[in-house]
């Protein structure tokens, strides 16, 4: 924690050697993938605030008035940057755009998601040439439509949602099952493999003796929800997913199955931890394991959560794991696009928004008064969290 290694207003060094120690930790099972979280975070301040969620918690923990505002809990993302947006399909076979990163989900107060938005947009402006007063612009459309949408219990209508998010929506509903497939697990000799390289690891020998267990849980939990064959589908190949920036080295388990019809489909169980809030701000106490909070908690967040969905544990590995189907309409914001910048104030608001409703259905205290007037205290917080992690990008980057 930062407060056992320096005073109240910790340096940017000491924060970057922070995040170098709860990277060596993340990646500890798997060093081979320190390398890669660090590569991954290096390309500008936003990428490096979204690897490290832990540290922005601890921060709030160290300095407790950077953490201050607007009064309200309920279940929170935890993990909400702008890149936390993306279109998926559901259980109902529609396609939605919204929330889809839910590792770090608690129940906690309200503001900390907002607060963390907000930072993430600010740091997203300084990659392009604008003037102060615009990027400042940025951060305060997240909060102000976050308010808007949660001080009208969520009927508050939507702004209009910019370009580059229906085009996400397009790509994912014009993507072909056999793209997906050829993407992931490309033929050779005929064959579907998971091709094994930066994208994919092979299976250690913990792993590979537990995965086919673990794939009959998840079927089992499943239920009514998957075939009444699937119990008799042919795992074709199993491998370990490198993805993620927050999230890597994490297990992922990616599975290559044929139905009893011929089909091939894919699946992934995420290794689900305990959430980085929770370490370092008080939260609400879950009844289960770690998957099932994750579960639970995304399905009280959302309306309609991503296909087949569930929570499955593992005695001999001792932790759970959080399955779902990959579907081929899938698809991130990526805010490096030059069409994503030129949006950038509409997609902080169309965020903000997406936040505010999710935040209505999941609420458990509500406001005792309307945030809308709120948000400028807020703002000026997020400007200075924003500096904050700017200067521990630069002094994380020079080594």
């Amino acid at each position: 924690m930062i407060g056992a290694m320096a005073s109240a207003s910790p340096t940017s060094s000491v924060l970057a050697a922070r995040q170098r120690a709860l990277d060596h930790a993340a990646t500890a099972r798997f060093p081979e993938l320190y390398a890669e979280k660090r590569a991954r975070m290096l390309p500008a301040p936003h990428a490096f605030f979204r690897g490290s969620a832990p540290l922005f918690y601890e921060l709030c923990a160290s300095r407790p008035e950077l953490a201050e505002g607007p009064d309200g809990t309920g279940v929170i993302v935890g993990d909400m940057h702008l890149e936390n947006i993306g279109a998926y399909r559901t259980d109902t076979d529609t396609i939605v755009l919204g929330l889809n990163d839910f590792d770090d989900a608690t129940v906690a107060p309200l503001r900390f998601d907002a607060l963390r938005l907000a930072t993430s947009a600010l740091l997203a402006a300084l990659a392009f040439p604008l003037p102060g007063v615009a990027r400042r612009a940025v951060g305060a459309a997240v909060l102000e439509a976050h308010a808007r949408a949660l001080d009208g219990r969520g009927y508050a209508s939507a702004p209009p949602r910019p370009a580059c998010l229906t085009r996400v929506v397009d790509n994912a509903t014009r993507r072909s099952k056999n793209a997906l497939l050829d993407h992931r697990a490309p033929k050779h000799d005929g064959k579907r493999r998971f091709e094994l390289g930066s994208r994919y690891l092979a299976l250690p020998a913990p792993l590979r003796a537990e995965a086919p267990a673990l794939w009959a849980e998840y079927v089992e939990t499943l239920g009514e929800r998957i075939s009444k064959k699937a119990r008799s589908w042919r795992v074709d190949d199993i491998a370990l997913r490198v993805a993620g920036t927050g999230s890597l080295g994490r297990v992922r388990l990616s599975y290559l199955v044929t139905t009893h019809e011929g089909e091939e489909q894919l699946f992934e169980l995420k290794e689900a931890l305990p959430s980085a809030v929770s370490g370092a701000v008080p939260v609400s106490a879950f009844e289960g394991t770690e998957a099932e909070r994750v579960v639970a908690h995304e399905r009280a967040l959302l309306a309609e959560p991503p296909r087949k969905l569930a929570a499955v544990g593992s005695r001999a590995l001792g932790t759970s794991f959080v399955g779902r189907k990959l579907a081929p309409q899938e698809d991130k914001l990526d805010i490096a696009t030059d069409e994503a910048r030129r949006e950038l104030e509409g997609v902080a608001r169309y965020a903000g928004h997406l936040l505010g409703v999710a935040h209505t259905r999941a609420c458990r205290t509500l406001p005792s008064a309307p945030w809308s007037g709120q948000t400028g205290p807020l703002l000026e917080r997020a400007v200075e969290l924003a500096g904050i992690f700017c200067s521990t990008y630069l002094a994380f980057s020079s080594e």
